[in-house]
């Protein structure tokens, strides 16, 4: 795992800055989130999918047997997953109710869920002793990121309506 000490940390280090970044603009922006019902758990998930990537980015950076690292990435992916999946129900509901097209929830839905299978698969991999674990996870860590960067995109454009 030592040869992936600057993958973890950088990892860590971006996640920690978006999540920053997202609490600043909602700071700045709370009352236009306010006026639109999704714009508030369409933000919270963002936010907890960013947590897989800084705790996986921090424990892997932490000298212990790679099957307790393992053990720890799968806990808060499903932690991660569990809030994403709550808030992204919450979206829904507010999205139907509100008349959106359902092309917007096809395109969106499914990228934070998708990424917290990198996450899970890798560690299942790496509990098996099989270092391709390692490849898995950090496929999930780019697809968050992305997903967080085309969330976060979203998000600006819905508060600028």
């Amino acid at each position: 795992m030592a040869a992936w000490a600057n993958f973890f940390m950088v990892a860590a280090g971006v996640a920690a800055i978006l999540a920053g970044l997202i609490v600043v603009a909602v700071a700045v922006s709370l009352q236009q989130i306010l006026k639109y019902p999704h714009l508030p758990p369409r933000m919270r998930a963002t936010f907890s999918n960013l947590m897989p990537v800084m705790m996986t980015g921090l424990l892997g950076l932490v000298p212990h047997p790679v099957s307790a690292f393992a053990a720890e990435v799968v806990v808060f992916s499903a932690i991660g997953w569990a809030i994403v999946i709550a808030c992204q129900r919450e979206v829904m509901e507010h999205h139907f109710k509100a008349g959106r097209p359902a092309v917007e929830l096809i395109i969106g839905l499914p990228r934070a869920r998708a990424a917290i299978l990198g996450f899970v698969v890798g560690a299942v991999l790496l509990w098996t002793a099989n270092d391709h674990g390692l490849y898995w996870i950090m496929a999930g860590v780019v697809v968050t990121l992305f997903s967080t960067m085309m969330s976060i995109w979203v998000f600006m454009v819905e508060t600028m309506r």
